[in-house]
């Protein structure tokens, strides 16, 4: 009840630093259906009550869980103090256009909008607003991971989980987050 964007109360979370090992504190909601051809989008607001460095800071996961193998998805990272979506699969990382990007706000309440077009192959879209302002826009791109020998297996081109708070730590700093006014849904 200390801190709260809307209303009378927010999530706190807090973690330790990930060193030897994993360290998070999050909420996840699971057993979703977002399929291929969807567009999904999450938005939260975030508060991070300090100026430490956390490298690697992930604040937000778009999973599958599957019963075989691995069903990874994306996440939006903190880096260098700016938001990227990381895949948890073999794509490169999509970035804020150099020179123009910007920074994540600390010791304010910064609202973060995550749009995705799913898809398994290059047809896919990605949008990302801080405090309404674009920050990532990018389209023709994989969203979903598809099935790799070995790897990956089992996938079902869609996603069933969104994981919100300190999804991992970086090996920084201790770490206290707090995050309101959180929505999922499926927008046309």
């Amino acid at each position: 009840t200390a801190m709260q964007h809307f209303g009378s109360k927010s999530l706190r979370f807090s973690a330790k630093i990930s060193d030897d090992i994993l360290s998070k504190c999050s909420m996840a909601k699971q057993n979703m259906a977002f399929y291929e051809g969807e567009t999904v989008q999450v938005s939260i607001w975030y508060f991070l009550p300090d100026t430490l460095t956390h490298q690697w800071l992930f604040l937000m996961d778009l999973e599958e869980q599957v019963a075989i193998g691995a069903g990874p998805g994306v996440r939006l990272a903190l880096v260098d103090d700016k938001i990227r979506m990381e895949y948890k699969f073999y794509e490169d990382d999509v970035i804020q256009i150099p020179g123009s990007e910007i920074d994540f706000p600390r010791n304010q309440w910064v609202e973060i909008k995550w749009e995705l077009k799913l898809s398994q192959k290059k047809k896919g879209a990605v949008k990302v607003y801080q405090n309404g302002t674009l920050i990532i826009d990018k389209d023709k791109i994989k969203t979903l991971p598809t099935d790799i020998i070995y790897s990956q297996q089992g996938t079902k081109g869609m996603y069933t989980s969104v994981e919100i708070g300190i999804t991992a730590n970086s090996k920084d700093n201790d770490l206290v987050l707090y995050a309101d006014d959180f929505e999922v849904k499926r927008v046309e």
